[in-house]
């Protein structure tokens, strides 16, 4: 289980790649919405607003497969 400040840095280096993504992600709305157009071409399931806001917050971490689409999706390492 990740720890609370594993999760705070999580969402720091989500926010900044977020930042310099073309176009940029403003909110959980709109990570939800575009990383569900890269994850569906995966797997038949999406995320919701809520999870992305969990993920922007520090709240949670994404499971593997959601951060494998994360790490292609904005052309980072997984790690």
């Amino acid at each position: 289980m990740p720890t609370a400040q594993e999760k705070a840095a999580f969402s720091e280096r989500l926010k900044c790649a977020l930042r310099k993504s073309d176009p940029p992600v403003k909110d959980a709305t709109d990570l939800a919405r575009l990383f569900n157009l890269q994850h569906r071409a995966v797997s038949c399931i999406g995320i919701a607003v809520q999870a992305a806001h969990k993920w922007l917050s520090g709240l949670a971490i994404p499971s593997a497969d959601k951060i494998a689409t994360l790490a292609k999706w904005l052309n980072m390492s997984e790690h």
